[in-house]
């Protein structure tokens, strides 16, 4: 795949997660896990779906044990064990005759043993693990894909294909949406954070107007003329040094000139 494929399926790794770490807070109802998400994040990292007794479990096998398996049971818990098909049903769903046996009692009572990650740390495991699998280097090519995408979104007013190449380069910027307190409405903003009174560089789109701006300068947050200047360039009173097509190449430039190696 291609760098905008790659950091494309990156955000759509992350908004998962992200929606199944919303969804472990506890309730008055218990833990009520996002499994349609979590599936998704399972399905992509190779785990297999197998239902055992009441348990849906998600199976990979380990590389260096043919007996033992990695195995996420999706519940409220989010377990990962590092153990066998039959000893994970054990534990977790064990019929009344298996609890009689001491053995299996001490099994369930304590699963320290076999379990590696919960919870929250299971997602985080597993979104980690599925980010360093996708190929993220960024090289001229990749750039300039993006760019070009950009470029002609904005040609044509389609402001979703800015927006996706504008978040998608700023991510190789390091750079972040900028504070509420600064964005004009109906303005989208994207810039350096230099500490809590500093902003920029930044790139201002106005889908409205179809507009694009570059500010190269660090402006000062708690300044009003910071807002004033912002302002006056989204609603096209003032005019950048760097605007509309000409973003595009600025843009280019400084991710290449960051990510050069």
């Amino acid at each position: 795949m291609s760098l905008k494929e790659n950091l494309l399926k990156k955000r759509q790794i992350e908004k998962l997660a992200l929606q199944v770490l919303a969804s472990l807070k506890p309730t008055d109802t218990g833990v009520k896990v996002n499994r349609q998400a979590m599936r998704k994040l399972l399905a992509w990292a190779g785990y297999q779906r197998r239902q055992e007794r009441d348990l849906e479990l998600w199976i990979r096998d380990l590389d260096h044990d043919d007996a033992k398996k990695r195995i996420i049971v999706l519940d409220g818990e989010l377990k990962c064990y590092h153990t066998t098909i039959e000893d994970v049903v054990l534990r977790k769903s064990p019929t009344v005759k298996e609890m009689v046996s001491i053995r299996n009692a001490i099994k369930i009572l304590s699963d320290k043993d076999v379990v590696v990650t919960r919870s929250a740390e299971t997602v985080q495991s597993l979104k980690d693990e599925l980010i360093a699998g996708l190929d993220l280097e960024v090289t001229p090519e990749g750039v300039a894909e993006i760019v070009d995408d950009g470029r002609q979104a904005l040609e044509n007013r389609y402001p979703e294909g800015v927006t996706e190449a504008l978040e998608l380069l700023a991510e190789l910027l390091g750079w972040r949406p900028a504070p509420g307190s600064l964005v004009p409405d109906h303005t989208r903003i994207w810039g350096r954070s230099d500490g809590p009174d500093r902003f920029g560089p930044l790139v201002l789109y106005a889908p409205a107007r179809g507009y694009l701006a570059l500010v190269e300068e660090t402006l000062a947050t708690g300044d009003p003329e910071t807002g004033k200047l912002l302002e006056a360039l989204a609603s096209g009173k003032q005019s950048a040094a760097i605007e509309n097509q000409a973003v595009w190449d600025r843009l280019r430039d400084l991710v290449l000139a960051r990510n050069k190696t």
